[in-house]
């Protein structure tokens, strides 16, 4: 038996893995925030996010929350 990994992810698949909406991730997707494949026809909008990009997306995230809390204990500490 083959296993194969996955390389993209759904919409409701990032959605559930981040802990928030549907909305939110074609939010993002829309604001060229995060990067997907549209693979719809006409106006309807199906998106594929690669593996890669979520992964991007993750790491960006950490280092700006990690940025902000160190920011925020530099400036709690001049207080």
């Amino acid at each position: 038996m083959e296993t194969t990994e996955k390389n993209f992810y759904t919409v409701p698949e990032c959605a559930r893995f981040l802990e928030c909406s549907d909305k939110t991730i074609r939010r993002l997707i829309e604001e060229k925030k995060l990067l997907a494949h549209d693979i719809g026809a006409g106006n309807r909008r199906v998106y594929r996010i690669p593996v890669e990009e979520l992964e991007r997306f993750l790491s960006e995230t950490a280092n700006l929350k990690k940025s902000t809390q160190t920011t925020k204990s530099a400036t709690e500490a001049l207080v």
